[in-house]
C-alpha cells in the first residue's frame, strides 16, 4: 500500500482537531538527541553511527478513539512509518501497526533495511503517518481512498557538510573576467596554496574556494531536490576531493620528496585531517588515499564518485529527462 502525498494544506474533508494534529508531537530520537519534526541537520558521524527511532506521542493512548470518533473502524486504518529517499526515488515501509493491535511507544530505525534510501549522501526523510488501510464508503466531506493519512509527521534529515568550503560560492562573471574563466565553465576548484604554503593551511576554507555557475547555483537553491541538481553536486565533490587530495600529494612531495606515507603527515595537521576526511568518505584509511592519490588517481575518484551514488544519482536525473 502506498500512502497519497497531496498538500498538507488541502484537506477536502473534516476530522476531529484531535486527530488531524495527533502527531505533530512525535519525536524523532537521534542516540540521546530529541529532534521535533521538520528538518534535521546532523553531523555525519552521528547520522551513521547513532541508533535513530521515532518516538509516537502518549504512545498513542486516546488515538483509537479518535478514529472511531471520525467514523472509521481501527482495523481499517494503521500507523505507518515510512523512509524515503528523494534522489534515488525510493521508499520503504520500516513499520505498519494496524490501531486494531497494540501500538509501539518507540519504533526503532533499521537503517540496513535499504542501503539505497539510507546510504544517500543527500540524506533521507520519514514519514510518520496514521494511514487508511482499505477504501472506505464514499460520503461527503469524508476521506475514503486506501493509502490517505489522517494525521503525520514528517522529518528530512540530512547530514551536515564537514567543511563549509564545500558549498560552492558564486562563479559570476566578475570572477570570471578577473581569473579568465571561459564563459562556458560550469565550476571552477579554486586552490588559494601551493606546495608548503598550501600544508601549513588552518582549514579548507583557507586552502581553496569552489566556485559555481551563478545561474546553476540559483537553480539549485530553488529546485532542492531535483536529480539532474543532485548529479551535479555528486560530481563537483568529487572533483574538490579529488583536486585537494592531489594538491596535498604534490605539496608533500615538493617538501619531502618521491618517498612519503602518512607517518609524514603528523607535521602537517591539515594535510592529515584532509586525507583522513576523504578515507573516510570512501571508507579507506588515509595511507590508502595518499597513494591512490600519488600513483592511481583513477581509482580515488572512482571511490569518490562511488561515495557520493553519482550512477544511481546520474540514473535518477535521466530517468526524469522527459517527463
Amino acid at each position: 500500500m502506498s500512502v497519497r502525498t497531496e498538500p498538507r494544506t488541502v484537506r477536502p474533508y473534516l476530522l476531529p482537531p484531535e486527530l488531524a494534529s495527533f502527531l505533530d508531537d512525535a519525536v524523532l530520537s537521534v542516540g540521546e538527541l530529541e529532534c521535533a519534526a521538520g528538518k534535521v541537520t546532523l553531523d555525519v558521524s552521528t547520522l551513521a553511527d547513532e541508533v535513530l527511532a521515532i518516538s509516537v506521542p502518549n504512545a498513542g493512548k486516546g488515538l483509537r478513539d479518535l478514529v472511531l470518533e471520525a467514523g472509521y473502524d481501527p482495523e481499517d486504518v494503521a500507523l505507518m512509518l515510512i523512509s524515503y529517499s528523494r534522489p534515488m526515488r525510493r521508499s520503504i515501509v520500516i513499520a505498519e501497526h494496524p490501531l486494531s493491535g497494540s501500538i509501539p511507544r518507540t519504533i526503532e530505525i533499521d537503517r540496513g533495511a535499504d542501503p539505497l534510501v539510507f546510504g544517500s549522501q543527500r540524506g533521507f526523510d520519514l514519514l510518520l503517518a496514521v494511514v487508511l488501510r482499505t477504501e472506505q464508503e464514499r460520503r461527503p466531506l469524508r476521506a475514503w481512498q486506501a493509502g490517505t493519512w489522517l494525521t503525520r509527521a514528517d522529518f528530512a534529515v540530512r547530514p551536515e557538510m564537514r567543511e563549509s568550503a564545500l558549498n560552492p560560492s558564486l562563479l559570476t562573471k566578475e570572477i570570471r573576467e578577473q581569473f579568465d574563466v571561459p564563459d562556458e565553465t560550469l565550476w571552477w576548484v579554486r586552490m588559494h596554496a601551493a606546495g608548503e604554503d598550501l600544508l601549513q593551511a588552518g582549514s579548507v576554507e583557507e586552502a581553496v574556494t569552489v566556485y559555481l555557475d551563478e545561474k546553476v547555483y540559483n537553480l539549485l537553491i530553488t529546485e532542492e531536490d531535483d536529480g539532474t541538481g543532485n548529479l551535479v553536486q555528486a560530481l563537483l565533490a568529487t572533483d574538490t576531493l579529488m583536486e585537494l587530495a592531489q594538491s596535498i600529494v604534490a605539496a608533500l612531495e615538493q617538501s619531502l620528496g618521491q618517498h612519503i606515507g602518512t607517518g609524514d603527515l603528523v607535521a602537517w595537521p591539515f594535510a592529515d585531517r584532509t586525507l583522513r576526511q576523504i578515507g573516510d568518505t570512501v571508507s579507506r584509511s588515509s595511507e590508502q588515499v595518499l597513494l591512490w592519490a600519488r600513483s592511481e588517481p583513477a581509482t580515488l575518484r572512482s571511490r569518490i564518485q562511488g561515495a557520493f551514488a553519482a550512477a544511481s544519482t546520474a540514473r535518477s536525473a535521466l530517468k526524469g529527462v522527459g517527463r
